[in-house]
């Protein structure tokens, strides 16, 4: 074999088969044009797989934006709830005081009436009464400060008269 032509091989008791070089070209181009058909479709699986990553990623950041601004606007709730529980705990302090305001006033006019002490006396303790309780700001100040006082402290007599008999 001096000459090294593959084309044209021959073996003993094996009939002669020629390649012709145009063959083994086409074979090999094939497999080329296979490794390049696979190389590009890996190619486009990988940009896809990036694609997705960075729509994934963005994603991710988006949801982390939004869930700080969330919880900026939950905190700035749950301030403005304790603010307004601050107020209806001021409220109700303000109510209790009035409540025992109211329920001393009570207890002085209770005793007043069950005293048997009579109606005159009584209608100047009521407006003392009244008149400890109001100022010139007070819708009432006008009946209270002259004798148009007398007309809030008969129905106040009146009605407290009413309301022990009946307790």
């Amino acid at each position: 074999m001096a000459k090294d032509d593959l084309t044209r091989l021959e073996l003993a008791g094996v009939p002669k088969i020629q390649y012709p070089y145009t063959a083994t070209a086409n074979v090999a181009s094939d497999i080329q044009e296979h490794i390049n058909k696979y190389n590009k479709i890996s190619q486009q699986m990988g940009e896809e797989v990036y694609n997705n990553r960075q729509r994934m990623q963005k994603a991710i950041e988006q949801t982390a934006i939004n869930t700080s601004e969330t919880n900026v606007q939950l905190k700035k709730v749950v301030e403005n709830q304790n603010s307004y529980i601050d107020v209806l705990k001021d409220q109700l302090s303000a109510q209790k005081q009035q409540l025992e305001l109211d329920e001393q006033q009570l207890t002085i006019l209770k005793n007043i009436f069950k005293s048997g002490v009579d109606g005159v006396a009584i209608e100047k303790e009521i407006m003392k009464l009244i008149q400890d309780q109001i100022d010139s700001s007070h819708p009432l100040w006008d009946y209270v400060k002259d004798k148009g006082g007398d007309i809030v402290v008969a129905g106040v007599t009146a009605g407290g008269a009413c309301y022990i008999q009946c307790y």
